[in-house]
């Protein structure tokens, strides 16, 4: 499904593009679509990975968030990557 939606993607941006000057906007969004304000929920000051990442999910998991799909990456009993 992904290549059919950057095919669908590439074909209009790259439409008529001789007829627009250099970095001439070529894309607009759509009109009505409510954009969801961002809200941060934790900042990440560490550089260790596995710390950066602990505290990600920590974060996540305090708001709420399903982390059902990244069990593949996180083993949550080993506290480890």
């Amino acid at each position: 499904m992904r290549h059919k939606l950057a095919g669908y993607l590439a074909k209009h941006i790259t439409k008529d593009f001789a007829s627009h000057k250099l970095n001439e906007k070529r894309y607009w969004t759509s009109r009505g679509v409510i954009v969801p304000e961002v809200m941060p929920i934790d900042y990440i000051l560490s550089d260790d990975p596995a710390t950066a990442l602990k505290v990600a999910f920590d974060a996540a998991r305090l708001v709420g968030a399903s982390l059902e799909r990244c069990e593949m990456f996180w083993r949550q009993e080993l506290g480890a990557l």
